[in-house]
């Protein structure tokens, strides 16, 4: 059963599991500007936790922007829930309506998946969404945690990221981090230089495998990618792209 009720911000408690991993202040206000102009289009969504207080299901951003608006009470539809059902009104909520990051929509799904037993096909057609899509959110969490920051924060793509996270070395992996946020390089220029330090980890040659040149500030940035056979960067614009077995690679590479 659900109920429309007026109910005073002390008496609501903040979800215990936001999806979101931080609040932009700046869409924030702007959400509070409009509430303070045309009212609450939408009331939230609550349950009732302990007697007289109320857990947010969905809208924590609207109760948000009622409190910065110094708002004592805000329009709320109650619901008796149980945990897997809050989870799956937070769910809906956030990922159908919210412009969450790429971690943030991988945090709520993980977590989704755990409350409620749901597959990736379901959730995927929950979505409206490729199983792909699914599954790539949920390789994300994976991923070390300067990745995750990195894709959460919008300084790397989540598909940069993932090719990075196939390099154990840290040192290594955080290096080529560091020439993808200064340089800008694509998901394909990092496959370049992955594929090679790979290369170099598979063939064990005892030397270190080549690294790009990080980019000087005021200086023209050179996006480059490894040759295979030389290790050499060069321009990834000036390289010949060609697709051969293994068997060919060892004749290629015979003295």
């Amino acid at each position: 059963m659900t109920r429309l009720l007026v109910i005073p911000l002390i008496d609501l408690d903040e979800p215990a599991d936001a999806h979101r991993l931080n609040i932009d202040e700046t869409q924030l206000h702007e959400l509070a500007d409009s509430i303070r102009d045309i009212g609450l289009l939408n009331p939230i969504i609550v349950r009732p936790s302990t007697p007289g207080r109320f857990e947010i299901i969905a809208g924590h951003r609207r109760f948000m922007a009622h409190r910065m608006l110094s708002r004592p009470e805000i329009a709320c539809f109650v619901r008796d829930a149980t945990d897997a059902e809050a989870e799956q009104g937070r769910f809906a909520e956030n990922l159908q309506r919210e412009q969450l990051s790429p971690m943030e929509e991988a945090v709520a799904i993980k977590r989704y998946m755990d409350t409620t037993g749901k597959s990736i096909k379901e959730i995927a057609r929950a979505l409206n969404r490729t199983e792909w899509w699914v599954n790539h959110r949920l390789v994300l969490m994976a991923m070390p945690g300067e990745l995750c920051d990195m894709v959460h924060t919008g300084k790397l793509a989540a598909g940069a990221a993932i090719e990075l996270a196939k390099v154990s070395d840290d040192e290594h992996r955080k290096y080529l981090l560091e020439y993808a946020v200064r340089s800008g390089a694509n998901v394909a220029v990092l496959r370049g230089w992955v594929d090679a330090w790979e290369l170099q980890q598979l063939n064990n040659t005892g030397k270190p495998a080549p690294l790009p040149e990080i980019p000087v500030a005021g200086q023209e940035i050179v996006i480059t990618m490894p040759c295979y056979l030389c290790g050499v960067a060069y321009d990834y614009r000036q390289l010949i792209i060609a697709r051969i077995c293994k068997p060919c690679d060892s004749e290629v590479r015979k003295p």
